[in-house]
């Protein structure tokens, strides 16, 4: 959430329970392009040239993120151009299914238009079905597959 917050706030929602207790996010992006230029000059320097690296175990949650700050992903040009636009969602189970995550949805998106955004993309975990159903019925389409994610867009 880090790089959302400090690049992209006026694009960031928390949903929060009574009591205050976060239940889920919602992040978005107007330009995923820029945003990653911008991560790979200012928010990756410092975080490669942190102190000592133990080894990590291949294969291991500490590899994954290692190889992420090394070489953070980039998303395909051909899906930027279209849909330049990308959000991040995540919804405990309590706040899934009473119409928070669709209101979340049309706060962003009408947001991302007010910006003259005209397309905008997200990453699902190939094996998160019930995510996929709901981006599906939000209108979304599948546009893309790597290992172990499915890329969904949507035209605004």
């Amino acid at each position: 959430m880090g790089p959302y917050l400090a690049y992209s706030s006026d694009l960031a929602w928390v949903l929060a329970a009574e009591g205050d207790a976060p239940v889920g996010y919602f992040l978005a992006v107007a330009d995923t392009v820029a945003f990653e230029d911008r991560l790979e000059r200012e928010w990756w320097p410092p975080l490669r040239a942190r102190g000592p690296r133990p080894p990590v175990r291949p294969g291991t949650p500490d590899a994954w993120l290692r190889s992420y700050v090394d070489q953070p992903p980039r998303t395909p040009t051909d899906i930027t151009t279209r849909y330049p636009a990308h959000i991040h969602v995540d919804l405990l189970p309590e706040a899934q299914g009473g119409g928070y995550g669709r209101r979340l949805w049309e706060t962003a998106m009408d947001a991302l238009r007010l910006r003259g955004v005209h397309g905008v993309h997200l990453g699902v975990a190939a094996r998160n079905t019930n995510a996929q159903g709901f981006y599906r019925h939000l209108g979304l389409h599948l546009l893309a597959e790597d290992p172990g994610t499915q890329f969904y867009g949507m035209r605004l």
